[in-house]
C-alpha cells in the first residue's frame, strides 16, 4: 500500500508493495509532482517569483518586486570611463547608481548618457550642485555647468556616490541627481548635492561614467526601483 511524503504529501511506494505496482507508484508520484509545481512554469524575463498566497507552493510570476532590485555592476579598474548598457529597460522607471570607488588624482566623476552601445555626447546636460561643510563652521559653495555634452556628478575627492535617474527609457527628458556622502577640500569636509538633466525627448538603455582626468577602480551597481 502506497504512503505519502512528509511535507507535501505526494505519493510514494513502501517497501512491503509488490514489484508490478512500482511503474503504478512511480506514475503517481510523477503526476503529483508535476501538479505540486505547476506554478513554477511561465514567467518572461525580468519578472520574478512571488507567493500568491499562504498556500504551499501557491505562486506567481510579477514583474520586478518591491523595494529595490539588483540589475548588474561594473568593476573598473584602473581605468578612465566605465559604461553599462541595457541596465534601463521598460521593466522600471527609476534607477538607482551606488558607486564605491577611488581614484588616483582628485577631480570630477562625470556622467553620459547612452543608447545602442554608444554614449550620447549632444550639449544637452545640465546641472547643479550646492556643498556644505560638515567638520565645522558654515561654508558652503555652488557650482553650475551647461547646456554641455556631459553632466557633474561629485566634485574632487568623493569616492561614495549615490546617483538617481529618472525615467531613462522613455523619449522624454532624463533627470538625475547624486549625492556625495563626504568629500574632503584641504582640511575640511562636505556634504555636496548635485541635479542634472538631458533635456531632449531621448530614451536611454546605458550610461557612462568617466573622469575628467586620472582613473577609477572600484565597483558601479545598478539596481531598479519597483514600480509598486
Amino acid at each position: 500500500m502506497a504512503t505519502t511524503t512528509t511535507n507535501f504529501g505526494w505519493d510514494i511506494p513502501q517497501s512491503t508493495d509488490l514489484v508490478k505496482d512500482g511503474a503504478t507508484a512511480i506514475a503517481a508520484l510523477g503526476q503529483d509532482i508535476d501538479t505540486a509545481l505547476v506554478d513554477l512554469k511561465g514567467g518572461t524575463t525580468g519578472q520574478i517569483l512571488a507567493k500568491a498566497s499562504g498556500t504551499d507552493l501557491d505562486f506567481n510570476w510579477v514583474t520586478g518586486g518591491s523595494g529595490l532590485v539588483y540589475i548588474g555592476q561594473a568593476t573598473p579598474s584602473a581605468v578612465t570611463s566605465q559604461s553599462l548598457n541595457n541596465v534601463f529597460t521598460s521593466t522600471y522607471q527609476n534607477y538607482l547608481i551606488i558607486t564605491n570607488l577611488t581614484f588616483s588624482v582628485a577631480d570630477y566623476t562625470r556622467l553620459r548618457l547612452r543608447a545602442s552601445g554608444a554614449d550620447n555626447t549632444t550639449s544637452n546636460y545640465s546641472s547643479i550642485a550646492e556643498f556644505n561643510q560638515m567638520s565645522g563652521g558654515t561654508a558652503s559653495g555652488q557650482f553650475r555647468q551647461g547646456p554641455t555634452d556631459n553632466a557633474a556628478l561629485n566634485n574632487a575627492e568623493s569616492t561614495d556616490l549615490v546617483i538617481q535617474v529618472y525615467r531613462p527609457q522613455t523619449a522624454t527628458n532624463t533627470f538625475f541627481g547624486s549625492t556625495q556622502m563626504g568629500f574632503t577640500f584641504g582640511a575640511d569636509n562636505y556634504l555636496g548635492n548635485f541635479a542634472g538633466a538631458f533635456r531632449a525627448n531621448t530614451q536611454f538603455d546605458g550610461f557612462t561614467l568617466y573622469r575628467a582626468s586620472g582613473t577609477m577602480t572600484g565597483t558601479i551597481r545598478v539596481y531598479g526601483i519597483a514600480n509598486s
